[in-house]
């Protein structure tokens, strides 16, 4: 029974490659071939194509010699001297089982195997920070100066035997053991470079790894912003700075005349940073310093003017004025040191309005506010933003006085001596004149309560035109209608 399934598979296993089926056994044949050496030493490193050349014997004769590679049959041969060939590219770095089978005429056969190491590729590689492409530029994969690259972060293979570093086409550093750390010096590459590292092991065998990182050698950029006017500031302010750079910003100062004030961690966004308390008034140098993640230091130097004192300002309308429709709030006269830069005026029962030029004027609208007695709230600040608030009670008045005559002649009427018109006039917050207009000009005005006038139409022409308008104190008026009269 051992002998026929011995028979079976050299059958089988000459099918799969190809050969003449083995025949049975001959009569008197019973001895098996001896496989004397595999040809391949056990824990032998095996690359790419490999020839094995086993030895075999037999009482008789070995007719054929199969090679099979972790099961799989990879070569034969029926001559001796038995030579086979063997690539292994296709198998991935592993331990393979490598078995050589002999075979004499009668079917009699013999195997022996050993265990090597299938070795077709280079060692993989990866750059400490793992990453291959920093775009756009990230802290992590910035650098400036003399950069040691330690390929052993992210591990590196027992087997390897050399690892150079390029920047872009250019060999820059190798490494043929331990530590496995080559140099980068960044002075002479600005921007995004790329770094490519190749690898080769005991084998021969290749491999590489490629990143594009930055060689940053500028410091952060720096903007300062002021609160009301450039250059100016107090004591109790600050100034906005941004400060930006790829390799991030982790620190930020801010100097006052050589000493620093304020320090703060920046992402990139607008930071408010104070002024030196104690700051007097007069010229002071301002120095902005940013510090990126790789060492580059960003300045921002200047000359601005300190102004800690609030302005003296006279404002319009008058306390208790009385206004009407759109009111303009004004700065009139004004005593800084600095200058004004910013106005805004606001009546608490109307929306403000704001102007940062002169003519220092600011209008409201009154047409939404009840009649009545309100706050106006002046805010004048100075270029460095010291503030002087002036808060006044106004009367809002939009309502029109009625008025009543109470002595005119009749529409059309023909006058021929020296006429009397009166008028009745009444206003909730006093009555300030009255007109007479005769032909549309204004010939009198009394500002006496009983508002009377006397018309003499023999200064006028044959025919004429006789109004009377009343003003309240606000400036809204009313007028009688027009009468015509002869001559």
């Amino acid at each position: 029974m051992q002998r026929f399934m011995v028979v079976v598979s050299a059958v089988l296993l000459a099918v799969a490659v190809g050969a003449t089926p083995v025949q049975a056994a001959e009569a008197g044949d019973t001895t098996a071939p001896v496989v004397q050496d595999v040809g391949i030493a056990a824990g032998t490193r095996v690359n790419k194509t490999v020839v094995l050349e086993p030895v075999v014997s037999d009482d008789v004769a070995v007719t054929q010699v199969f090679l099979t590679v972790n099961g799989q049959v990879e070569a034969v041969d029926r001559a001796a001297p038995w030579s086979l060939r063997w690539d292994s590219r296709r198998i991935h770095d592993q331990q393979s089982t490598v078995q050589v089978a002999a075979y004499d005429a009668a079917g009699n056969s013999a195997t022996a195997s050993v265990v090597v190491f299938v070795d077709n590729y280079g060692p993989f590689l990866s750059f400490p920070w793992g990453l291959t492409d920093a775009t756009p530029q990230m802290p992590n994969m910035s650098f400036s100066g003399v950069v040691p690259i330690d390929f052993r972060v992210r591990g590196v293979p027992a087997d390897t035997a050399r690892i150079e570093l390029s920047a872009g086409d250019t060999v820059i550093g190798a490494a043929d053991a331990e530590p496995w750390t080559i140099p980068w010096d960044t002075a002479g590459y600005d921007g995004k470079t790329t770094l490519t590292a190749r690898s080769w092991d005991t084998s021969g065998n290749e491999g590489y790894a490629v990143t594009r990182v930055w060689a940053d050698h500028t410091g952060p950029s720096i903007t300062v912003g002021f609160d009301f006017a450039d250059g100016y500031v107090s004591a109790r302010g600050g100034v906005d700075v941004t400060a930006t750079d790829g390799a991030w910003v982790p620190k930020v100062e801010l100097l006052v005349d050589g000493a620093v004030v304020d320090s703060r961690s920046s992402d990139g966004s607008l930071m408010r940073m104070n002024w030196d308390r104690t700051a007097a008034n007069g010229s002071s140098t301002m120095t902005v310093r940013a510090f990126d993640s790789v060492g580059n230091v960003g300045t921002l130097t200047r000359t601005v003017t300190v102004d800690n004192d609030a302005p003296t300002v006279t404002v319009s309308p008058a306390a208790n004025a009385k206004v009407r429709g759109v009111i303009a709030a004004t700065v009139t006269a004004t005593k800084d040191a600095s200058g004004l830069a910013y106005l805004t005026a606001t009546l608490s029962c109307a929306s403000s309005g704001l102007t940062r030029r002169a003519p220092w004027t600011v209008k409201v609208d009154s047409r939404s506010c009840r009649d009545g007695k309100h706050t106006l709230t002046v805010d004048a600040r100075d270029k460095a933003g010291n503030p002087a608030v002036v808060k006044r009670s106004i009367i809002v008045d939009n309502t029109r006085p009625t008025m009543k005559l109470t002595s005119a002649p009749k529409n059309k009427t023909k006058l021929r001596k020296k006429t009397r018109f009166a008028a009745s006039v009444r206003d909730g917050y006093g009555v300030s004149r009255v007109e007479m207009l005769v032909n549309g000009k204004i010939v009198a005005v009394d500002r006496t309560a009983g508002y009377a006038f006397t018309l003499n139409p023999k200064k006028y022409g044959k025919t004429f035109t006789v109004q009377l308008r009343a003003y309240d104190q606000a400036g809204n008026a009313v007028s009688s209608s027009k009468r015509t009269y002869r001559r």
